[in-house]
């Protein structure tokens, strides 16, 4: 669920982002990571088909691997977007505080908010590949995203109102507690590739990845594509990160307690997702020369978190 639902309260504006946004964001996950070529038919027909008559000398247009990236990248997004509704739905539950609730209802409205100007603005680029992505379709995202705010927004009120204290990127020191810290270790590793992806995504994955040979002979419209997934990619990273340093500092150990647990879920689906891109990569040839990198430091943080939340001696606050 993305939202705050809050039973206790009376007002119905307090339940709307439940009910509106938990659609929304199952719907987006299920497209992006099971049903990507569903997801995928919005654009023409005429999107993965490679020049007719390629230039002398140009890098290869390979359609297939065009579509493998493309749904690998999908599947990056898809798992970003389900750490944000597992810590939603974590934050959902009656027995959590109105502080917690509040908090993750305005990091809700941020992300809406935000994904609205950003759809608006790429639709304004002049590389925009008219042909073959009908902006159409970003107008109506923009319309919804910004509806779904507005319900965040009553949410946020309706909870509390709650304010955060800015003192630091990742939670500072004193607000941690026992499961703030893997809390924050992991807030370092989203921090690692959201920031380059949101200001050089291109030149991060094209070289810091080794992407870029592959990626050579791709068309100029899935070229933007790729650019387009790969900087909200680093958004949502950045949102995580806001959702669990906001609600920390709101909730305390028990909300602390929740987004970890939902969180280390999802990373389980992350290195599911890891696991068959690297056999799908060896299959195309494709050597991944970070492979190591990410799976050892994916796996290691995992572990540790798991280890911190499962062998605590910890009940989750009931409801009063």
């Amino acid at each position: 669920m993305i939202g705050c639902d809050n039973s206790n309260l009376p007002s119905h504006a307090a339940r709307a982002p439940s009910s509106a946004l938990t659609p929304r964001a199952r719907a987006l996950l299920r497209s992006m990571t099971t049903f990507p070529d569903k997801f995928m038919a919005a654009y023409s027909e005429n999107f993965w088909d490679c020049p007719k008559k390629p230039v002398k000398g140009a890098p290869k247009c390979d359609t297939l691997m065009m579509k493998t990236f493309v749904c690998s990248i999908f599947g990056l997004a898809g798992v970003q977007m389900l750490i944000f509704i597992s810590a939603c739905s974590a934050m959902s539950r009656p027995a959590v505080s109105q502080a917690a609730k509040s908090a993750a209802c305005l990091v809700t409205m941020i992300f809406n908010a935000l994904f609205a100007v950003s759809d608006l603005y790429q639709t304004t680029k002049a590389d925009w590949p008219t042909g073959e992505i009908p902006k159409e379709g970003m107008y109506v995202n923009a319309v919804i995203w910004l509806t779904l705010a507005g319900l965040a927004y009553s949410g946020w009120q309706e909870a509390g109102a709650f304010m955060p204290k800015f003192e630091g990127i990742v939670m500072p020191k004193g607000q941690r507690g026992r499961f703030g810290l893997p809390l924050a270790i992991g807030s370092v590793n989203l921090l690692f590739y959201g920031i380059p992806l949101v200001l050089f995504a291109d030149t991060f994955v094209k070289d810091g990845f080794g992407r870029g040979d592959m990626m050579a002979g791709f068309t100029p419209a899935v070229n933007f594509l790729c650019t387009l997934v790969f900087g909200n990619i680093g958004k949502m990273c950045l949102i995580n990160v806001a959702m669990t340093n906001l609600v920390s500092q709101a909730g305390g150990e028990d909300a602390q307690y929740r987004l970890l647990r939902g969180g280390t879920h999802a990373q389980m689906f992350s290195l599911g997702m890891f696991g068959k891109d690297a056999i799908v990569n060896m299959l195309l040839g494709f050597e991944d020369p970070m492979r190591l990198f990410v799976f050892a430091t994916s796996f290691a943080i995992l572990f540790y978190q798991i280890n911190v939340w499962a062998g605590a001696p910890y009940k989750l606050d009931k409801v009063k």
